[in-house]
């Protein structure tokens, strides 16, 4: 048996054929760990954090060895998001020929190579699909590290994290160009698998959920952190707002602008498909496209921007108006002179001021949540924190407790408690991570959906309560489920008004 196998080995040397018990696809010892699938919500925006560090300095010992010689073939560590995953023909596995987001890690043969194992990439996707992420490592006879340099030199770093916002879909005249701008990051994409695939690919997949992934190889270690976000302008990542204002003034020269409110509301339309559902983010891509597009200010108010948009584009700061005029800045005064008054409350007191109407209303709600029978107390302190008459804006996906106007305050705490919200609890003051601008309100508190009796409660059963104010008093309650709230205010926080929080 043995002089058998020495002589298939021989006879294997001297055709130049590497036995099939040694042509299998070294894994590098390819590893990753994740959260469980778990769908990625309808009408939420999601960051997406990369970053790598090496493992071991010397990526040389990453060359695959043929049999008896080294071989000439170029081994290559790839990171993949897509909406499809890889197939298999055989015994061959393809990455997806189409891809949100791909970048080589490190490619490497006997003469050239790609170490990017320090990478720091970011970028934004919405949810209301599967996406998948896929770790490969490739060996490949054709492909060098040299064509994956220039792969990634057309545009990708550039235009990448717009490209997964705006690369799909027809849009509108005026933001259109903004589309061509990014959709030549495609083909590169495209053509980087398309070469890959000529190669041998060792892949792990795994649907994109929120939370972290780790991966790591013999020679680098990636982490991949999904987190869903409130708005792409007010993220703490600034890559958006920096590229989007770039893509807007090398675009500004194709671009209509959008001189009348159907024009207007046609990119409004746009920004909703795209995964722009703040109204923050909304104001600021309105404003951008129509200012650099040739509008004055009073035209951007008398005819494009909504009220709720107007109104969170002028809370934002200094910051993001970089190269817009002075003379150009909307302010809260100017919206209030072109689109006259609101009911809703627009400017809010401090938040180390209504801190006790806070935890009055937490007080006196759970009250009248939580008993068939009311306290008088607990009504005269709900009263004492309220205006005269009271709204609830409804403002989750599915219309969950409907819209209340001027109504009686126990009205707007009865009409959550019809609707199943037994428990108010954890607050904190509102910031660029739960969308400040958005509305205006200086609190964000949690109501939890969830059995009179229960003890604990998830991120899964909450909602969060924005308290409007007016003359020191509340006028509203704003309702949403927006998961990157939720997750905001219970940030390292364990128990919630005596509530447990399950993680």
């Amino acid at each position: 048996m043995y002089r058998a196998f020495k002589a298939f080995l021989s006879a294997a040397f001297l055709l130049g054929v590497t036995p099939v018990c040694l042509a299998a696809v070294d894994s590098m010892s390819l590893s990753m760990k994740g959260p469980p699938p778990k769908d990625l919500e309808a009408k939420q925006l999601y960051a997406v954090d990369i970053t790598c560090r090496p493992i071991q300095s010397d990526l040389s010992k990453a060359v695959k060895k043929g049999f008896l010689v080294s071989s000439t073939q170029t081994s290559s560590h790839v990171l993949v998001i897509s909406a499809t995953q890889p197939t298999k023909t055989g015994e061959k596995t393809n990455l997806p020929t189409a891809a949100l987001f791909s970048d080589i890690i490190f490619s490497i043969n006997s003469a050239d190579r790609l170490d990017q194992r320090s990478c720091n990439e970011h970028f934004f996707l919405t949810g209301g699909r599967k996406y998948y992420l896929i770790v490969a490592n490739n060996y490949s006879k054709t492909h060098e590290p040299g064509q994956a340099i220039s792969f990634l030199k057309n545009g990708i770093k550039i235009a990448q994290p717009l490209f997964t916002l705006f690369g799909a879909g027809q849009l509108s005249a005026a933001v259109a160009p903004l589309l061509t701008a990014v959709t030549g990051v495609e083909a590169p994409y495209r053509d980087l698998l398309a070469e890959l695939n000529k190669g041998d690919n060792f892949t792990k997949t795994i649907q994109l959920s929120p939370g972290k992934y780790q991966i790591s190889t013999q020679y680098s270690a990636e982490t991949v952190v999904v987190r869903p976000i409130s708005s792409a302008v007010s993220d703490m990542n600034t890559t958006f707002t920096t590229l989007f204002e770039q893509q807007v003034n090398d675009a500004k020269q194709k671009m209509q602008p959008p001189g009348s409110r159907a024009a207007c509301g046609a990119i409004l339309g746009d920004l909703r498909a795209l995964g722009f559902y703040s109204p923050t983010d909304q104001g600021y891509a309105l404003v951008q496209i129509a200012l650099r597009g040739g509008l004055t200010k009073q035209e951007v108010l008398a005819n494009c921007l909504p009220r709720g948009p107007a109104m969170a584009v002028a809370r934002l700061k200094d910051f993001y108006w970089k190269g817009i005029p002075d003379e150009s800045r909307i302010s809260v005064q100017d919206v209030e002179n072109v689109l006259g008054p609101d009911t809703i409350p627009t400017l809010s007191p401090p938040f180390s001021t209504i801190v006790p109407a806070v935890v009055s209303l937490i007080d006196a709600g759970n009250q009248v949540l939580r008993r068939d029978d009311v306290p008088p107390a607990a009504l005269l302190a709900a009263n004492s924190v309220f205006a005269e008459k009271a709204s609830l804006l409804d403002h989750t996906n599915d219309v969950l407790f409907g819209n209340l106007d001027s109504a009686p305050p126990v009205d707007v705490l009865r009409l959550l408690k019809s609707k199943g919200v037994t428990r108010l609890g954890c607050y904190s003051e509102t910031s660029g991570a739960t969308d400040a601008a958005s509305d205006g309100a200086p609190a964000i508190l949690l109501g939890f959906m969830i059995q009179v009796q229960a003890k604990d409660a998830s991120a899964e059963d909450a909602i969060t309560i924005r308290p409007l104010f007016q003359s020191g008093k509340i006028a509203a309650l704003s309702i949403s489920r927006n998961r990157a709230w939720i997750e905001s205010v219970l940030l390292n926080r364990t128990a919630c008004n005596e509530i447990k929080i399950r993680k």
